[in-house]
């Protein structure tokens, strides 16, 4: 397929982006798309630009459709800041709904991956994730699970789970005290 310039049920994307184009082999399916808003806003001044410097392609990973890997290659435009006090004479336009700036995987992946590793292991998760027609490395999930913000409750248990196993008494206040205590008296018994 090409120039298709529309979006699609199977491949939902933010507003003002559309696709271009479709390849489709086995194993991936490539899909070109690109920005169509007129204008972009500065990252440092926040001033909107509508003066276009050039284009670039970017590559990115996306969810699986149909068992196969969905590569994005996103067409991005560098703009001129046209604020004579902006340190920043060309920026890139930024699609936060879409992909994180320097990211080689779009937020649904990333999101996907995250929730794959919290409900198992890394290893585990390397293992699986080429079944499900993703690819990721152990130290790749957990770099990411290190970005997910972890309750303080979990957080508080974690800390104090590390003192007991280290052979350190705390003190315990709140709501913490069971946890500590009960964790001291299975760890004291044996």
């Amino acid at each position: 397929m090409n120039n298709v310039e529309t979006s699609s049920p199977f491949l939902p994307l933010p507003d003002g982006i559309v696709i271009s184009s479709v390849r489709g082999a086995t194993t991936e399916l490539v899909v070109h798309i690109a920005c169509r808003l007129p204008c972009a806003a500065c990252p440092v001044c926040q001033q909107p630009s509508e003066r276009v410097h050039g284009t670039y392609v970017r590559t990115v990973a996306d969810l699986p459709c149909g068992g196969r890997r969905v590569i994005l290659r996103l067409s991005v435009r560098k703009f001129v800041c046209g604020t004579p006090a902006c340190p920043r004479q060309i920026f890139t336009e930024r699609l936060p709904d879409l992909v994180q700036s320097y990211a080689r995987m779009t937020n649904r992946l990333r999101d996907a991956l995250v929730a794959l590793g919290l409900a198992t292991s890394a290893e585990v998760s390397e293992r699986l994730a080429p079944q499900l027609s993703m690819l990721v490395s152990a130290p790749t999930l957990l770099r990411r699970l290190r970005t997910v913000a972890c309750p303080p409750a979990i957080r508080r248990y974690a800390s104090l789970a590390w003192m007991i196993g280290r052979g350190k008494r705390a003190r315990p206040t709140g709501r913490s005290s069971w946890i500590l205590r009960s964790a001291a008296d299975r760890t004291s018994c044996c």
